[in-house]
């Protein structure tokens, strides 16, 4: 308790606090609905206005008054992360082991980044309607010219080569100021390409374990002992896309989504080869649909048990087929399914106070 209580405290804190502010929340949405809302919370926020068309003011409300709870569960994940760190980080990995994984990582994005940049020379064809994202308007004011796409393509080649043929180690400078170069590459082409009003997930695990890549190697960097540890930190960024994921189901739709009638809509929307037959049958749709949320919301183990790695990398391969094959999106060949070889436990010897224990 006395590990959990700042945690306890500072989560009810803050539930109370952003309850209080929810009269100035509600004032927000109101200025917003009205014509001479052209202030500078629009230009902060530029997207709210389409958000009050397209959902509603009472939908919108109805997530400011979900805040406080998203408070509350944010807070219990940290204290969560923080209180677990040092589980599961008394194996014994040989830091070849994990310089290896940082190899393979790099390599998976040399395999992608010419895929990436065939869909971003198609979507020069469409250039007229480029809609930079907000938080890119002053960088990326207009669609680049092919010219500079390839240029940054190239140096992002050329991050990917480094850690690939290169001889370097976790204790140098350099592999984390590079892996941070990369980062800003890949940030500034996945700008680009979402920049036609629509939000492509299928880089959004690797981009997100690059993030995590970055901590990693500079946490690597600083403290050589600790690789293992810094290596869970990104895993998480792997898993934590899945977790989140189901999260934000929970939050926005509730028992909702497991609903027969959500599944209809699924398969309406995005009708795969057995979508049809799945739904014919009583309670499938509903089981389907449940273990595919109790997968991504168990996610969240590894971090206190590393083994359970097994069941996300087994979990996440039968479920992006199965969205495949159910809904027709995504592929066997999405980066996603390439990403779960990261979530596989690292098989070695556990340090322990009880050597007996261990000893076999």
């Amino acid at each position: 308790m006395k590990r959990w209580l700042p945690w306890i405290i500072t989560a009810f804190a803050g539930f109370f606090l952003i309850w209080g502010l929810e009269p100035i929340g509600e004032s927000i949405l109101d200025l917003a609905q009205s014509d001479n809302s052209q202030s500078g919370l629009l230009r902060f926020y530029p997207a709210l206005q389409i958000k009050l068309k397209t959902l509603g003011p009472e939908l919108l409300l109805e997530f400011l008054h979900q805040i406080k709870f998203r408070w509350l569960l944010l807070i219990l994940l940290a204290g969560y992360l923080i209180s677990f760190l040092k589980d599961g980080t008394s194996f014994q990995v040989p830091e070849k082991s994990l310089i290896w994984k940082v190899r393979l990582y790099f390599g998976i994005q040399l395999v992608y980044l010419p895929d990436l940049l065939k869909e971003l020379t198609v979507r020069h064809q469409w250039k007229a309607f480029y809609s930079p994202l907000p938080i890119f308007r002053e960088l990326i004011p207009t669609f680049p010219p092919i010219w500079v796409l390839q240029f940054v393509v190239i140096f992002a080649f050329a991050v990917c080569a480094f850690f690939l043929l290169s001889k370097w180690k976790p204790s140098d400078k350099l592999p984390a100021w590079i892996s941070l170069a990369g980062l800003v590459f890949w940030t500034w082409l996945l700008a680009v390409f979402f920049g036609f009003g629509k939000i492509d997930h299928t880089y959004a695990s690797m981009f997100s374990a690059n993030i995590f890549l970055v901590i990693w190697l500079f946490f690597w960097q600083r403290f050589p002992e600790e690789g293992y540890a810094g290596f869970r930190l990104f895993q998480a960024g792997i898993w934590g896309c899945y977790f989140f994921a189901g999260l934000e189901k929970i939050l926005l739709s509730g028992w909702n989504w497991i609903d027969n009638h959500h599944f209809q809509n699924l398969c309406w929307l995005h009708p795969g080869p057995v979508c049809e037959w799945i739904g014919s049958i009583p309670f499938l749709p509903e089981i389907t649909l449940l273990t595919a949320l109790l997968f991504q919301l168990a996610t969240a183990i590894q971090w206190k048990f590393p083994r359970w790695g097994y069941v996300n990398c087994i979990g996440g391969l039968l479920f992006h087929l199965g969205t495949w094959l159910i809904f027709d999106v995504g592929g066997w060949q999405s980066p996603w399914i390439l990403m779960l070889v990261f979530l596989w436990p690292i098989q070695n010897k556990v340090l322990s106070s009880n050597p007996r224990k261990f000893q076999k």
